[in-house]
Formats: C-alpha cells, sequence, structure tokens
C-alpha cells in the first residue's frame, strides 16, 4: 500500500517554468504559469476564472478557431504568461499570452449503491499527477485504451467505512467491454468536486478532512493516497 501524504495547494498559480535571461540587451523571458479554472466569454472576450478566485482575462488571439472546443464555464488548465496586471483591478486581475489549455473532465462524488455498483466497472489506471486546488481533487490518469469512451468515476462507498477512520474514495475506470487490439496508452486530466466530504467526514483538530484515495480496487496493483482536504469557506 502506497501512501502519498498531499495538502492543500494554498496558492492559485502553479509555476512550472522560470527562466531569466543574462544576456544583455535582451528581454528576459517571462515566467509561465499554469491553473486550473474555468471559463467564460463577454462580448467576443474570454476571461478564465482560476483556482483560488483570480480573474484572468485572455489577450486577442489572432486563431479564430482558438476555442471553438470550449463552451462557458468549461474546466480548463490553462498555460500562460502574464501580459500586464491592472492597477486598481477593473474586471480581471491580469491580463495573460495564453500558450495552450487543456479540456479537463469535470464531475462529482458518485455513491454506490444497488443501481450505480454495476456501471462503474474496474479498469486498471495509473496516476500521472496528483493535486488539491480548493474544493477540487485534480489528477491526471494514465489507462490503455479500450474501444469507446472511458469513464472515471470518484466513488464512495459507505459499507466499506469503518467508524473514526479516513474516508475511502475510489477511482473506478468504466469502458465497454469490446475491445479493438489497441493497447496504447493514453492520458486525461480529471477534476472531482469533494466538497461534499464535508458532510460525510468530521474535521481534524488541523481543520482538514482526512480521506484515501484508492485505485485499482481489489488487484495487485492497488495504491491508495492519503489526502488532507481544508473545506473552502
Amino acid at each position: 500500500m502506497k501512501l502519498l501524504k498531499l495538502k492543500q495547494i494554498g496558492v492559485a498559480f502553479l509555476m512550472l517554468v522560470t527562466v531569466y535571461s543574462c544576456i544583455d540587451d535582451v528581454e528576459p523571458t517571462p515566467p509561465k504559469y499554469s491553473a486550473w479554472g474555468f471559463i467564460k466569454s463577454l462580448n467576443s472576450e474570454y476571461y478564465v476564472t482560476i483556482d483560488g478566485g483570480k480573474v484572468l482575462k485572455v489577450a486577442p488571439i489572432n486563431d479564430a478557431d482558438a476555442f471553438k472546443d470550449v463552451e462557458e464555464n468549461d474546466r480548463l488548465i490553462v498555460d500562460f504568461t502574464i501580459e500586464d496586471t491592472p492597477q486598481p483591478r477593473v474586471t480581471y486581475d491580469h491580463l495573460i499570452n495564453l500558450s495552450s489549455y487543456r479540456k479537463v473532465d469535470l464531475a462529482d462524488i458518485i455513491t454506490l449503491n444497488d443501481v450505480s455498483r454495476d456501471t462503474i466497472g474496474d479498469g486498471i489506471v495509473q496516476l500521472g499527477s496528483l493535486g488539491l486546488t480548493e474544493n477540487y481533487l485534480n489528477m491526471q490518469v494514465v489507462y490503455k485504451k479500450e474501444k469507446g469512451d472511458h469513464t472515471f468515476s470518484l466513488c464512495y462507498d459507505e459499507t466499506i467505512q469503518e467508524e473514526d477512520k479516513a474516508i475511502i474514495l475510489m477511482l473506478k475506470n468504466h469502458f465497454p467491454e469490446e475491445e479493438d487490439g489497441s493497447k496504447d496508452t493514453y492520458s486525461n486530466y480529471l477534476s472531482y468536486d469533494i466538497s461534499e466530504l464535508s458532510t460525510l467526514g468530521v474535521l481534524n483538530s488541523d481543520k482538514e478532512i482526512d480521506f484515501i484515495l484508492r485505485i485499482n480496487d481489489d488487484d495487485s496493483q492497488m495504491r491508495d493516497y492519503e489526502v488532507s482536504y481544508t473545506p473552502a469557506e
């Protein structure tokens, strides 16, 4: 059993790369950031509200099809540099140059019962990354591709809970039984709203809720990740 202790990320920006040039007469390379958030559009302009509450305005993009696959309030991971920070703040905190974005599947915790239990699946997954921002458990999952779309569910099963023990949430991978012969490796980005944990568990002395993320339940590849979640006020 592998235990990885995670604490909630208290900063809105996750700095990926910071490179500064020391060559004379050369503009320094701006820091690059990555953040999770939700996109909105207003008068043909795009804004991303990232976890933590800051609002990013996307600088005009020449490509008219840049957001053709994005809908209002979609969850994204955005990679960007900061172009400007208005003082005082107007309708946004930073004007950004968008480097790239990835759409994120967003879902809630599913309670396992007689109906849901038979539709969840038990496909093997591995975690590429795992983290917390506000009320969201964010992860990148890695899996072997089968025919059809994969569905990843975060599940709570009250029948396996022990009194005064950490809550167990299980990541389940559902895919069609029919295979197409392909076994290539793919990855997907996921976010789960875990605010429901406030009704399932109790705060510890640090005002956190402890829970375990379990993957590959009842398999030789089962892994447990211990997480401490601070409910957003």
